[in-house]
């Protein structure tokens, strides 16, 4: 039987966590400890991750999980040699921007079968809670209203 991989690429915010702790629980599936490993995303399209600093964007540096194909291709092989395990899960949320992953999926992890969970949300709501998240995480120093207005206005 084909092993498989699922991909999750939802947006952030969007319930990717919840769903790979809901599928965590079955010791069938893998669900690594770093739930979005980003590792098909290209180094160079990583780096461009920023947040608002008052008046200036400031880029900051990507905090989770393998960011190298080998150990990523090398560990995920690895669970699926396990003959219990029958899905590995990659919850990297990046990939719904970055469809460049595609290419390097089959090419890192071959003989599988691929499934894809894309998770989207109201477009308001998503919004908000990224919002609050970065917020939260001192990447954004603005109240809503504020940040709002910047962004129609274009001035950001």
């Amino acid at each position: 039987m084909k092993k498989t991989i699922l991909v999750m690429p939802g947006l952030p915010r969007c319930a990717t966590t919840t769903f790979a702790n809901i599928l965590r629980q079955n010791k069938e599936i893998y669900v690594p400890d770093f739930k979005e490993p980003h590792s098909l995303i290209e180094s160079d399209v990583l780096g461009v991750k920023f947040s608002f600093d008052g008046g200036r964007y400031k880029r900051f540096k990507h905090g989770g999980g393998l960011l190298e194909k080998s150990k990523y291709i090398a560990q995920y092989k690895k669970e699926l040699d396990i003959k219990s395990t029958i899905c590995a899960v990659d919850a990297s949320t990046l990939y719904s921007c970055y469809l460049g992953f595609l290419d390097s999926l089959p090419q890192c992890l071959p003989d599988l079968n691929y499934k894809f969970l894309i998770s989207i949300r109201d477009p308001w709501a998503r919004a908000v809670s990224h919002y609050k998240f970065s917020k939260m995480r001192g990447e954004e120093p603005r109240e809503l209203s504020k940040a709002l207005t910047d962004e129609l206005k274009g001035s950001r």
